[in-house]
């Protein structure tokens, strides 16, 4: 009964955490792009993607040391958890360092002034990539601190204080630009927030939470090192593909196509599909440290029946969402930006097919990252940028709007999908072909009632 309670409070954290990513991804995206003009928000996502790469320098550790303090702890073994949580401050204090050092360098690129008519909107655009990238690497100095909540079974206090976080960040962005001020302004708002809410706050709150594992730092030794390079290379050669992946498509196009309008239709129309499938992967999230938590129990009967019911819900789920976006998307693009020309259903289709086909692959991944396998999903997610890039020049499409989507899609489902499925089959054998095929089934029927009954109540 207390895991049930806590599994549905860890959910219910999700939940608001999605509600504030629709603010975040439906309202502020909305009005930036309604008040700033088509080139300034092309200019700021530029910025935005640009920023996104500071989590490179995370280097898998931040993710592998977690999941050891999270298994320590359940194991009883205090000392060792301690050990591994003063490791990851220390090793998130160099992720920050190195951080920094990027921010010394990359702005260079952006030495330009922000064109606009108006003076509020005036500043330079390496100010705003210094103050969005600063505000990252102060997240990543938490990475330690915020390793204890997922320990001591507190993920949901931990989601409930970024989501605060955000919320404070979306509403004072939003403040901000009604009150005609632009995008070096809204950066600095944003960076102050992430500094009271998401660090001062984060720190202060484990001291007083977690007493046995007061601030430190240790220099992991030869032994440790060597034990965690293998699983640590293994996720970084996960999360650097996803963040080239997520952040190097407007970087490409801000080179390749310089009309403008190109940018702002790619930046949207993933927008629109993201949301959802940022939905799935909160709850999946939570999925993946419960089967983790048994996997480390040997408990492989109760994963099997997690991971089953879990897919069911998530293919129902992906599947009335995906239908519901294209047979609905003029009227959700109109609402949305008042500029109908922005949308492009072939965008739309080809962006979302990833999250219809590939239900269970949200699930798999959450649940091989929680246990620390990484050598096949990392050989998946490097095939999927090889062959995104590959196909982002190879293919015979003069748009390069659709060709980028196109190869993000194929990319990700000829690449990481089916080493998902090869490596979590391996860690549990009774998920098997048949199970991903039933979750499939189950995506496509609702895929299609959705499309159906959007389009005649339309």
């Amino acid at each position: 009964m207390a895991n049930l309670h806590r599994l549905i409070a860890e959910q219910a954290s999700q939940v608001l955490a999605i509600a504030v990513s629709f603010m975040d991804r439906l309202l502020l995206t909305a009005l930036v792009y309604r008040v700033w003009g088509t080139a300034v928000f092309e200019q700021w996502s530029l910025c935005i993607a640009t920023a996104g790469l500071v989590a490179m320098f995370e280097f898998g550790v931040n993710l592998y040391l977690t999941n050891r303090i999270a298994m320590e702890t359940e194991k009883g073994a205090t000392g060792q958890a301690t050990r591994y949580y003063e490791i990851a401050n220390f090793m998130s204090i160099v992720s920050a360092g190195l951080g920094m050092a990027y921010l010394l360098v990359f702005p260079v690129f952006f030495k330009s002034d922000i064109v606009s008519a108006s003076p509020s909107m005036s500043g330079d655009w390496s100010v705003v990539l210094y103050l969005l990238s600063a505000s990252l690497v102060l997240k990543t100095i938490t990475n330690g601190a915020n390793s204890l909540y997922r320990a001591n079974r507190q993920f949901a206090r931990q989601t409930t204080i970024a989501v605060f976080g955000e919320l404070m960040r979306v509403l004072v962005s939003i403040a901000i630009v009604l009150a005609g001020f632009g995008p070096v302004w809204v950066a600095l708002g944003a960076f102050l927030v992430v500094f009271l809410c998401q660090f001062v706050f984060v720190w202060w709150d484990v001291t007083k939470r977690f007493a046995p594992h007061r601030f430190g730092l240790a220099m992991p030794d030869w032994r440790e090192l060597k034990e965690g390079f293998a699983v640590c290379t293994g996720f970084m050669a996960q999360i650097l593909p996803l963040l080239f992946l997520t952040n190097a498509p407007v970087i490409l196009l801000a080179r390749d196509a310089p009309e403008t309008g190109v940018i702002a239709a790619v930046v949207l129309a993933r927008t629109v599909v993201n949301l959802p499938r940022a939905l799935l992967q909160s709850f999946s999230t939570v999925i993946g440290f419960e089967c983790a938590r048994r996997l480390a129990s040997q408990d492989f009967a109760g994963v099997k029946l997690v991971w089953r019911h879990s897919a069911r819900i998530i293919a129902a789920i992906s599947g009335l969402i995906g239908g519901l976006i294209l047979a609905a998307g003029s009227q959700i693009f109109l609402l949305w930006t008042s500029d109908p020309l922005l949308f492009k259903p072939e965008y739309l289709l080809v962006a979302a097919l990833p999250m219809a086909i590939g239900t269970t692959s949200i699930i798999n991944h959450n649940i091989l990252a929680a246990s620390n396998v990484t050598s096949l999903p990392a050989m998946g997610r490097i095939i999927q940028l090889a062959l995104t890039i590959a196909l982002y020049y190879a293919l015979p499409l003069p748009n390069s709007g659709l060709r980028m989507l196109s190869a993000l899609t194929a990319g990700e489902i000829l690449g990481f999908m089916p080493l998902a499925a090869l490596a979590m089959r391996r860690l549990v054998p009774g998920i098997d072909f048949r199970a991903g095929l039933e979750a499939f089934v189950v995506s496509t029927l609702s895929f299609l009632a959705a499309m159906l009954v959007t389009s005649v109540i339309l």
